[in-house]
């Protein structure tokens, strides 16, 4: 597309985001998007995660190696295709956005791309959740590995980082994309409404965040959502065909959806969805060694004292050896 007709269809365009969940991946963006929509006054579009600001002029061979093993149409490349996402959003909604947990990382793509295709960017509300990166790289790991994707064990993938990500291969490291200190910096200088909230006042309280997200968001945040659910969880799925069926896409879930919706919501169904994978899921989880917990706890430990000075928070929690997946 070139850049003036670009520019014609911004103007053109209808309802665009006012609002943004950038991450970080593995921090509960999953579970806000579903307690966010659910809000009379939010608007958020079916399709979690379109990552179209970071893949936004991407070249294909990058685009293919960058988003591997992943499918390519799990993510929306053109701006035709990103409009299209919020036709349902009626004008009576005041909060409209949408969650994708790799616009952080990859925030030197990104904010440019917000910045070309939202014409009220400088208005547009971030909303940035942030976790112990030492938890975050080890969800992120096992995410891959009971998919059947990730073949090294955690220790082995920290050695190949570097070459993973040298040949492009982005959504095989686990290590790097933790590094929030550079991130954050980034969107609280160039977007003046940004609020960080942590994954732990998720664990803690999840309504009181919640409500704080919502009155920054402007709507009323005397709202209580249904967060009985906690979604996306990680662990080791009984049955591999069932956890594979419910989480990737495939033509049986495609030719069945549109029957599904026509007697309950896509709320519902996702729920439904969270429901059946976590009955799934096995007891007992996976864990890192001492060893290697301490180790990663150093190899962060700069990142986490720069972030809590950036934020004005204390992080000396995320330095203690304990992780849960």
């Amino acid at each position: 597309m070139k850049t003036g007709d670009a520019i014609m269809k911004i103007e053109k365009a209808g309802t665009l985001p006012n609002f943004l969940i950038i991450g970080a991946a593995k921090s509960g963006t999953t579970s806000l998007y579903c307690y966010l929509r659910q809000h009379p006054d939010i608007f958020m579009p079916d399709l979690k995660e379109p990552h179209f600001f970071r893949f936004y002029n991407v070249p294909d061979n990058a685009f293919h190696k960058e988003i591997f093993p992943n499918a390519p149409e799990e993510y929306v490349r053109d701006f035709e295709h990103y409009q299209r996402l919020f036709t349902k959003c009626l004008p009576d909604y005041k909060a409209v956005g949408e969650a994708s947990s790799a616009y952080l990382f990859y925030h030197e793509r990104t904010i440019p791309n917000i910045k070309k295709f939202l014409p009220d960017w400088q208005k547009t509300k971030i909303i940035i959740i942030l976790r112990n990166p030492v938890e975050a790289s080890f969800s992120h790991y096992l995410m891959y590995k009971i998919r059947g994707s990730e073949s090294l064990s955690f220790e082995e993938s920290m050695e190949h980082e570097h070459e993973r990500f040298e040949k492009g291969f982005d959504s095989l490291t686990h290590f790097r994309r933790f590094f929030y200190y550079p991130q954050v910096k980034a969107y609280l200088e160039n977007f003046h409404k940004t609020k960080v909230f942590l994954y732990d006042d998720l664990q803690d309280n999840q309504l009181a965040m919640i409500q704080d997200m919502y009155e920054f968001l402007g709507v009323d945040s005397s709202f209580v959502p249904d967060t009985n659910i906690k979604y996306n969880a990680t662990g080791t799925p009984r049955s591999m065909f069932l956890h594979n069926f419910l989480t990737r896409p495939n033509f049986l879930k495609k030719m069945a959806k549109p029957v599904i919706s026509m007697v309950s919501s896509d709320e519902k169904i996702v729920q439904m969805i969270e429901v059946v994978k976590r009955k799934n899921l096995a007891s007992s989880k996976p864990g890192i060694s001492r060893h290697t917990l301490a180790r990663l706890t150093e190899y962060y430990r700069e990142d986490i004292l720069r972030l809590q000075e950036l934020m004005n928070r204390d992080l000396l929690h995320w330095l203690k050896n304990k992780c849960q997946n």
